[in-house]
């Protein structure tokens, strides 16, 4: 998290960088990166995948931006065109820049990605794919810009972020991301990113945090010994 990269060459994954064999980032923050070059291209700023199998699960990628370049390929996330396959399982992808979110790039050799239980949120085109046939599946997932909508369980609703202009990408009880998900065998006995449990409730959240619900205690008033 919170590096920075200067260098005048194209950049893969400023954050990470995933070759062949399998990377598996499991509740893992991927946060505040940043491309400063003025001239390189740049391929998914928070990770950036090419080839191999890999997967994120309950992780936050978000703030990954780039402040120079000639093009910018899915500043939260990109799969290069080595084929390959990602797979992301409640995590959220928010505010990465304002380009895209995820790319599939899909040339020359094709690639998948799926998402599953997602928040992909505050970008120009939250999710693109570059495939002649699209090869990025959307399954209950909260698109900002409706890719899917309606379709797989994917809606297209404000997810309503505890704090989004400093950073608390954690929901509350009444977002729409709450209970809209679908479990996977994984979960049971799992944590959200914060360390509490995946399934609080019958039905998972989308996002990689289970909804913040706000604890109310009630102290009574003090009685009146002389009434």
């Amino acid at each position: 998290n919170g590096a920075a990269w200067a260098q005048d060459s194209s950049i893969f994954g400023v954050g990470l960088y995933g070759e062949v064999g399998i990377v598996s980032l499991l509740n893992t923050m991927v946060v505040g990166n940043t491309n400063l070059n003025q001239h390189a291209n740049t391929f998914g700023v928070g990770v950036c995948f090419s080839s191999g199998r890999h997967v994120l699960r309950n992780c936050l990628v978000a703030s990954n931006v780039v402040t120079g370049g000639n093009a910018r390929w899915g500043s939260g996330e990109m799969l290069g065109g080595s084929g390959g396959s990602v797979l992301n399982e409640s995590c959220t992808f928010v505010t990465n820049g304002t380009s895209e979110g995820i790319r599939n790039a899909g040339w020359p050799v094709v690639g998948s990605i799926v998402l599953s239980n997602c928040i992909v949120w505050g970008h120009a085109d939250d999710v693109v794919d570059d495939n002649l046939i699209p090869q990025t599946r959307l399954v209950y997932c909260d698109i900002g810009n409706g890719d899917s909508n309606g379709v797989n369980g994917c809606i297209m609703s404000d997810p309503c972020f505890l704090d989004l202009s400093h950073g608390d990408f954690r929901i509350p009880y009444t977002s729409p991301c709450v209970n809209a998900g679908t479990n996977l065998a994984w979960m049971i006995g799992a944590q959200d990113l914060d360390g509490n449990p995946r399934l609080t409730n019958l039905v998972v959240d989308m996002g990689c945090y289970e909804a913040f619900v706000a604890l109310m205690i009630y102290s009574p008033p003090p009685s009146n010994p002389s009434a």
